[in-house]
């Protein structure tokens, strides 16, 4: 509701991604999106090798990534993918890696962290691309940028559509944005969408007085995660990057705010056919799990925040023709396809 403190000409408020963030959902895609059985984790000899080469490229003054900032990915790969024979070869890589990577230049860095994403070099390259327009920036928090950035429709940053540009860079539109005190730039708008963490775009009128006090955070663009391997994707996927990078997003901002508890309530909205995001359930469980309990007597003594939704439910109130189901049975069978047989086959899932 509350229009915040933009410059002149740029009233849209966007909150990016860091650099330690970019790499973050590399990580994730990498992990997830592929096959860790083809991926090959580095040897000792291979990671000294790489600490060795990039040792004597440090210099002074870099900015955008800090020693805290490595530690902080170090501790989302192992809480995250850790009984991955992956994630655990990397033991000998995070020490020297918060000692070096702050200190190397934008291409060394990206080539230095890419130990972390399989050395794939399309996700390195993008890794590249996005932290260069952070560089240019002077890497904030939050930039500001004007109405175009949201028109026309079918070109608008908060259309994950517009990823696809991830993967075919040239004849895009560019948007002019800012920051607060720093320079302009010019940022084409896949980059920009891929880079915005958060949109902050004020009400006019506030429908309910709830608005008040209260964000509304969607988590656009949510896909069942792939299980092929990464390269064969890259290599043959129409849009790789743009699929890869948007479920790694949406995937680690949720682990991020899990993990900051920024969420106080969910809303989760299951429509009545089904699901398509078949990582949906495990996700939900795993927040529950965070905020509410493991059990339901952990769960009983916390007041429950998530709010089970289900739409399109005006689709059972009539009599189908050829059916003579009545209302009673039609509302088990949907609360047996939207929340019982997804979300509570176990003894302990949240639904029981």
């Amino acid at each position: 509701m509350h229009q915040p403190n933009t410059p002149e000409g740029f009233p849209i408020q966007l909150r990016l991604l860091s650099e330690a963030d970019i790499a973050r959902v590399l990580i994730n895609t990498f992990f997830k999106d592929g096959d860790m059985k083809v991926e090959t984790p580095p040897s000792a000899e291979a990671i000294n090798e790489l600490i060795t080469d990039y040792r004597p490229r440090m210099v002074s003054g870099m900015a955008g990534l800090t020693a805290d900032d490595m530690h902080d990915i170090h501790e989302y790969v192992a809480k995250n993918f850790g009984q991955e024979a992956y994630a655990a070869q990397l033991r000998g890589y995070w020490d020297a890696a918060a000692e070096i990577a702050p200190s190397l230049g934008p291409a060394d860095r990206g080539e230095f962290l890419s130990l972390l994403w399989g050395g794939h070099e399309p996700l390195t390259g993008l890794f590249r691309r996005l932290t260069e327009h952070l560089s240019n920036l002077g890497h904030p928090a939050e930039i500001y940028c004007g109405f175009d950035a949201l028109f026309p429709r079918e070109e608008s940053i908060i259309d994950v559509k517009m990823l696809a540009g991830l993967d075919h860079p040239n004849g895009h539109q560019t948007v002019q944005v800012r920051g607060q005190q720093g320079p302009q730039s010019m940022i084409p708008k896949p980059d920009l969408t891929a880079l915005t963490a958060e949109l902050v775009v004020p009400m006019h009128e506030c429908p309910w007085p709830l608005f008040e006090h209260t964000d509304l955070l969607d988590f656009p663009g949510a896909r069942s995660r792939f299980k092929e391997p990464i390269a064969r994707r890259l290599e043959e996927g129409d849009s790789p990057l743009k699929d890869m990078f948007l479920r790694g997003k949406v995937a680690y901002l949720f682990d991020r705010y899990v993990a900051e508890q920024e969420l106080t309530s969910m809303l989760l909205c299951i429509p009545d056919s089904n699901l398509e995001v078949t990582d949906l359930p495990d996700l939900v469980q795993e927040w529950i799990t965070e905020t509410h309990g493991a059990t339901p007597e952990e769960r009983g003594k916390s007041d429950c925040i998530l709010f089970f939704i289900l739409t399109k439910f005006d689709k059972h109130l009539g009599d189908s023709a050829g059916s003579s189901d009545d209302e009673k049975t039609r509302f088990q069978r949907r609360m047996e396809a939207s929340l019982i047989d997804p979300f509570g086959k176990m003894t302990n899932s949240w639904p029981n």
